[in-house]
């Protein structure tokens, strides 16, 4: 290799003269000596392929504030969420113990009404039926013997005390506890206990088709549950008109009064 400065013949692969010290290499000759590297345009410079990224989960973070101190200052403590498909599952979990006790509760209450309409309103209508109405013709047909004697007409007068009186004689009343019969100005009500349940009957008295007729009852308290206002209704209106049928009364009008109820009777 012959140096181009002074002719000097040097080997091959020289970086400068050995005669003048003229560097062979164009960075060296730029740059103005042999001490200096080479610069950043003329390198190569060589990087590690790009690592592809892998997937993050659709994880949120949130982050909560806790204040320490008097000028607000505040640190932020990040925490992942529970994936939502956990907190269903959590969610649920925690919920199964009360819908099981919810159905247990409405099985129990559809059970307690089964039993109530197939077995005791039967029970507490019969005993109704067969002991108090019983009373009342009872009363009923004294009253029309005693006070009319085969007259074509006139009144009878039926107290409270001797209905009450009546329906005591009749002993054992079975599931119904108690029946106390009161008349008022303002309708007829009976206190009434079955099954250890207590309320109150009460209801109109009108006259409709030559007989009398309970009308706009009512029963209130706990014992609506074992008994229809519509039953005892019927009782007593039945009870009153087959005394007088077999009487061959009619009524034509009919008087509430204090403790007793007023009944004109034709024939």
């Amino acid at each position: 290799m012959r140096c181009p400065q002074c002719g000097t013949r040097n080997l091959l692969g020289s970086e400068r003269c050995t005669n003048c010290g003229r560097p062979f290499t164009r960075a060296e000759s730029r740059s103005g000596g042999a001490d200096q590297p080479p610069s950043p345009s003329e390198e190569t410079r060589q990087f590690p392929a790009a690592k592809p990224r892998r997937p993050q989960p659709d994880v949120h973070i949130h982050y909560e504030r806790d204040t320490w101190d008097t000028d607000d200052d505040y640190y932020e403590e990040p925490y992942r969420a529970a994936p939502v498909a956990y907190q269903r599952g959590r969610a649920t979990g925690c919920l199964m113990p009360f819908m099981i006790m919810l159905a247990v509760a409405a099985g129990v209450i559809i059970g307690l009404v089964v039993a109530t309409n197939m077995f005791v309103k039967p029970r507490v209508t019969d005993a109704i039926s067969t002991h108090i109405g019983v009373g009342i013709e009872t009363t009923v047909r004294e009253q029309i013997t005693v006070e009319l004697e085969n007259l074509p007409s006139g009144e009878i007068r039926i107290s409270e005390a001797e209905i009450n009186q009546r329906i005591a004689e009749q002993g054992n009343l079975g599931p119904v506890d108690d029946f106390t019969v009161r008349i008022n100005p303002d309708g007829i009500e009976a206190g009434l206990n079955a099954y250890g349940l207590s309320g109150s009957y009460s209801s109109d008295v009108i006259v409709e088709g030559g007989q009398v007729q309970l009308v706009n009852s009512n029963i209130s308290g706990p014992l609506q549950y074992v008994v229809s206002e519509g039953d005892i209704e019927r009782i007593a209106s039945d009870a009153i008109n087959r005394a007088l049928a077999d009487s061959g009364y009619r009524v034509e009008a009919v008087t509430l009064l204090d403790g007793q109820l007023l009944l004109t009777l034709v024939q």
